[in-house]
């Protein structure tokens, strides 16, 4: 059963039957047919004083419903725009996609020919901003996926982060945090040796920590300096 927007004594509340919780709608408008209509909830209100009035400061989260009022893009979003055709969403800075039914799309010219990329099934994808992988979530997890469409990480993870300027992914599974560094030689991601930790990116070398000795590893994948050393 899909989550629905309900009036209920001449307000609008965001109906979860997840966890059977009302949420109230500040933004509303009657949905039409075939077009997705952006929706906002105030997930949080405080109230202060100000010149000896009283005043409200709401902080909201947006989503869409269809022309049956049920919800397709989650209220989870910190804006949202809808198209003819597309639904621009941003998330923690970061955008996203969907079509006309709510599910993920890229927009991408693949050999000289527009096409749309379909995520089917993930909740969102991170705009890949000319970049081959970005991050989704599915599920409730988080994966990485390929400009394609294909999936780079399975969606399994409870955090993943990408950090461009040295190159490397670092992925959170319960308790335990694994990395996986871009190697240029190679020209492929690959998971850092075992019980290694990255620090940085220095003069064409990466530099890894074990325990409490530091070591490096070049863009061939090559151990040239072992975990001997104190400092790095």
């Amino acid at each position: 059963m899909k989550n629905k927007i309900v009036e209920e004594d001449g307000k609008f509340y965001y109906m979860d039957f997840s966890n059977r919780s009302f949420i109230e709608v500040s933004d509303y408008k009657s949905p039409k047919d075939g077009v997705l209509t952006p929706f906002s909830c105030i997930m949080d209100r405080k109230e202060y004083t100000f010149c000896n009035e009283t005043m409200y400061q709401i902080t909201k989260k947006w989503g869409c419903i269809n022309s049956k009022n049920e919800v397709v893009i989650p209220c989870i979003y910190d804006n949202m725009t809808v198209f003819d055709d597309v639904c621009h969403a941003e998330i923690k800075h970061k955008k996203c996609y969907f079509n006309m039914e709510g599910t993920p799309i890229l927009g991408d010219r693949i050999n000289g020919i527009r096409k749309n990329i379909i995520f089917t099934g993930w909740e969102y994808v991170e705009d890949f901003d000319g970049k081959a992988i970005s991050l989704g979530k599915k599920d409730g997890k988080y994966g990485i996926l390929r400009v394609n469409g294909s999936c780079f990480l399975s969606p399994e993870y409870d955090s993943i982060h990408i950090d461009w300027s040295n190159k490397c992914i670092s992925r959170r599974q319960s308790d335990k945090t694994t990395q996986i560094l871009f190697f240029k030689q190679k020209e492929c991601w690959s998971p850092i040796p075992k019980d290694y930790t990255f620090c940085r990116r220095e003069c064409n070398l990466y530099v890894l920590q074990k325990g409490n000795k530091y070591a490096a590893i070049n863009d061939n994948y090559e151990i040239i300096v072992p975990p001997f050393f104190d400092n790095s």
